[in-house]
């Protein structure tokens, strides 16, 4: 929930009515400020990087005490953390690549395996932000289009495999929105990729072809 789509749905869900626990990859962040003082306090915010599962498994045990000590039910999660690196796949670092995949893919895994316990106990739901990228191929996001080809398919089998216990999946496709996805140092990033790419690669490509120019409207 630190911006774009999460931090809007713990706003919304919040005024609706709902105990919101909203995790954070920075959990003393100014985001995270400005979330706790326009929310009430039923909303509560946690430290969860979803490519940590140690951080992960700490947060559903968290959770699941402050249902059980306020008699809450469990409604469901939403799977919502997302990165992106624009960039052929080829001079894309290895690194960078694996932590596309760590977020975007292992991260909802390593979620729902840390909460199904309590979502078997109060019969929730999950809710998977997937995209538009997974469905179709985008030239320069391949490991971004693999990511959500690969939660969206995983979406469909925990649909199956969850039904005996009467837990319902919802995979949602928004569109495009400015959510701050790419805002991450281009310059920065394609300087590292070019100092780890091969001599052949960087005879291939040329200097130039690391320097994404992405245009967002």
């Amino acid at each position: 929930c630190d911006r774009g789509i999460g931090f809007s749905l713990a706003k919304h869900l919040d005024s609706q009515g709902f105990h919101v626990f909203a995790s954070f990859l920075n959990n003393q962040s100014v985001e995270q400020d400005q979330l706790v003082k326009t929310c009430s306090n039923r909303l509560h915010t946690i430290q969860m990087d979803v490519s940590n599962v140690q951080q992960v498994e700490q947060a559903a045990t968290h959770v699941t005490a402050e249902v059980r000590d306020q008699g809450l039910e469990f409604w469901g999660i939403v799977n919502n953390a997302g990165i992106c690196f624009i960039g052929n796949v080829e001079i894309m670092a290895r690194e960078d690549m694996y932590k596309v995949m760590a977020i975007n893919y292992f991260g909802p895994v390593n979620v729902c395996k840390a909460f199904l316990p309590l979502l078997r106990q109060y019969r929730g739901r999950i809710v998977n932000v997937a995209s538009n990228a997974g469905l179709v191929p985008v030239p320069l996001m391949g490991v971004y289009c693999a990511s959500k080809a690969a939660l969206a398919s995983m979406s469909e089998v925990w649909r199956f495999e969850l039904q005996r216990w009467g837990i319902k999946v919802a995979t949602i496709i928004p569109s495009g929105y400015k959510t701050g996805i790419m805002a991450y140092d281009k310059a920065a990033m394609a300087e590292r990729w070019w100092s780890k790419a091969s001599d052949t690669v960087q005879r291939d490509y040329g200097r130039e072809c690391f320097n994404i120019k992405f245009k967002q409207k």
